[in-house]
């Protein structure tokens, strides 16, 4: 008998190799486990999320129904390893899976100076859990997650180039001191309008008779790009600014693009600074009106 736990943990056998057979296998280094851990945090805003395989990487689906959808791309290129094998005649493997729970395990070990973790995700099939195996140092360890069958699938949002009306890409810093503006006030929606003209891009916010503006000139040295082919105006619920500002934390650029029904996408690049790889979370969110019409 081992004389303490810690004797029991360091015989445990390592990390088991692919077989060949599971739908899907990824393997993460030390400095991209910390980065996905940080991306999953980042859309940590509902209890269950939807995970999608491809052959181009793993896609994770949040949905607040009638608001906002958030979704995580993790390249194939970020793991060491890479297996996708969906069954004939399917091109993706989905699941669905408590992030919470999921959080847990991968941050069972501490992060300690000078000492790494790696990360294996495997699912061999559909109804069989999410194993997540860890090791640090010598020491591993194995959970196994239940998941479920995705019953109703994500909505595929089309957010098609052709109906783009305004876009604009701001380094991250920027668009976080404008929504936290209008967050100081506690309204149901806010307004966001682009002009051709100044102000060029308007947040606005009413609530008890105080009136919260934050504009964004195309010609500050914090945006990279503006673009307005159409001058517009739609407002949306307030919880779509609670959602983004997680991974807006995290990102170094935003892109706010918005299309002529309202739909409006934005896209933070997370960068990660140890290897200069690159992961993106995306946020849509519908407009709760209609646009206003001129007299």
């Amino acid at each position: 008998m081992p004389d303490s736990e810690g004797d029991s943990l360091s015989q445990l056998p390592p990390q088991q190799q692919p077989d060949n057979t599971s739908f899907f296998v990824g393997k993460l280094e030390s400095c991209n486990f910390k980065n996905v851990i940080r991306i999953f945090k980042s859309i940590t805003i509902k209890k269950a999320a939807c995970f999608y395989v491809t052959e181009r990487g793993l896609k994770i689906i949040v949905q607040e129904s009638g608001n906002y959808q958030v979704t995580a791309y993790l390249q194939r290129d970020i793991f060491e390893y890479f297996q996708c094998l969906p069954p004939a005649p399917l091109k993706e493997i989905g699941f669905k899976v408590c992030l919470d729970i999921l959080l847990n395990c991968l941050q069972m070990f501490v992060e300690v100076p000078g000492e790494t973790t790696t990360g294996q995700f495997t699912y061999k099939a559909d109804g069989h859990p999410l194993c997540v195996q860890l090791e640090q140092s010598g020491f591993f360890t194995s959970c196994d997650i239940k998941t479920m069958d995705i019953i109703t699938p994500a909505v595929d949002v089309q957010f098609l180039e052709k109906n783009l009306i305004s876009r604009m890409i701001c380094k991250s810093d920027c668009f976080r001191d404008a929504l936290h503006s209008l967050l100081a006030f506690p309204c149901r929606s806010f307004e966001v309008r682009v002009t051709k003209m100044a102000p060029y891009f308007l947040l606005r916010t009413v609530c008890d008779n105080v009136v919260c503006e934050v504009t964004v000139s195309k010609d500050s040295d914090f945006v990279e790009r503006f673009q307005c082919d159409e001058e517009t105006t739609f407002s949306y619920r307030t919880v779509l600014i609670r959602a983004a500002m997680k991974p807006l934390l995290i990102s170094e650029k935003t892109s706010i693009r918005i299309d002529k029904h309202g739909v409006m996408a934005l896209q933070f690049m997370i960068r990660n600074t140890e290897n200069d790889t690159v992961s993106f979370v995306e946020i849509y969110g519908v407009p709760e009106q209609e646009p206003e019409e001129d007299d």
